[in-house]
């Protein structure tokens, strides 16, 4: 114990240094200088980044959805001081932390950072040589630890990106962490339904599950309608059969999935599995006679994920061309 005080004892907190546009380059450059590496804490302010961005020399090319996803994180507050820091080699150039000083720019805010000078620059190579937390990591280490798996993160994802209505295609992994939090008992639940019923398991994807998490929470207060997605469910793995006309949506669905994902090399896009499930559960909640397996065109279930996510849907937009306006290369017309 004696010799762990002595240790301990000879390590004082990262100093914080305050870094302005006149000062920030020559600070930088100084202790990049000194033996072995040097770490400090700061907050850096736009023209700050702009000043440092000056010592970058070579470097990986922009990623500029990384670089608006951290300018949201700062403008929305959600940026906090981490330990990995904004690495500067022993030359005083820029090694790592680029999208980092872009973001500050974008952001047109000052956020906070650890800065490491003297980095050794032969080993570039090893930079960012780690496994990046996923949303379901975060979930775990927020007190979720063995409650949420790949699937709960995988469905709240559909949930937000594969609907008609969504305007984007992607979700930022902290907003998918908040958005999940939010909805996690309703996941849970859906998940639970799916698990208790016996039948074929090789329906029971993301995609499938999303829109029906969908439903669950658009009828939330509408117990007859939430019997008959559990019924739903029953009859799409095959644990209910049934002769009724007005069960056909679940039926036609469950023929289609069966052979759709039965082909490994040719699978269906997931936003085609959700926008089917979507319109055969709504044609089925409905009691209307369902003739034809297509995509929806809208989205049938809107729900509030909360205002942080205003941006992402548009309810009232209905899709013009399903498959999107892509065109043939001269290629793919000739197998066609």
């Amino acid at each position: 114990m004696k010799d762990i005080d002595t240790i301990t004892k000879q390590f004082n907190p990262v100093q914080e240094i305050k870094l302005t546009k006149d000062n920030a380059v020559p600070i930088v450059k100084a202790l990049s200088k000194k033996d072995g590496y040097v770490y400090f804490k700061t907050y850096i302010m736009p023209e700050v980044a702009m000043e440092l961005k000056t010592l970058e020399h070579i470097n990986r090319d922009r990623k500029h959805a990384s670089v608006r996803k951290y300018a949201r994180y700062i403008v929305d507050g959600k940026w906090k001081l981490n330990p990995d820091p904004i690495i500067f080699n022993n030359k005083g150039e820029l090694a790592d932390g680029g999208h980092s000083l872009d973001a500050v720019v974008l952001a047109s805010r000052p956020a906070p950072f650890v800065i490491c000078c003297g980095f050794n620059p032969s080993y570039n190579e090893i930079i960012d040589e780690v496994a990046p937390r996923t949303a379901v990591d975060v979930m775990q280490m927020n007190g979720y630890k063995n409650a949420v798996t790949i699937l709960h993160s995988a469905i709240m994802r559909s949930m937000v990106v594969e609907s008609p209505a969504a305007t984007k295609v992607n979700i930022p992994k902290l907003d998918l962490v908040s958005v999940l939090k939010k909805n996690f008992s309703l996941i849970c639940e859906v998940i639970d339904i799916f698990g208790q019923k016996k039948g074929i398991r090789c329906v029971r994807v993301a995609s499938v599950m999303a829109p029906v998490a969908r439903a669950y929470k658009y009828y939330e207060n509408d117990h007859k309608k939430k019997d008959m997605i559990k019924r739903f469910i029953g009859i799409l793995v095959g644990d209910i059969r049934s002769d009724k006309k007005e069960d056909d949506a679940p039926y036609k669905l469950r023929e289609w999935l069966l052979v759709q994902l039965s082909n490994r090399r040719f699978r269906p896009l997931p936003r085609s599995i959700y926008r089917r499930t979507d319109k055969a559960l709504w044609y089925y909640l409905e009691n209307k006679p369902f003739e034809f397996l297509t995509e929806a065109m809208r989205e049938y279930f809107p729900v509030d994920f909360g205002k942080e996510f205003k941006d992402y849907f548009d309810n009232d937009k209905e899709l013009i061309n399903k498959h999107g306006n892509k065109k043939l290369t001269s290629k793919a017309r000739a197998k066609k």
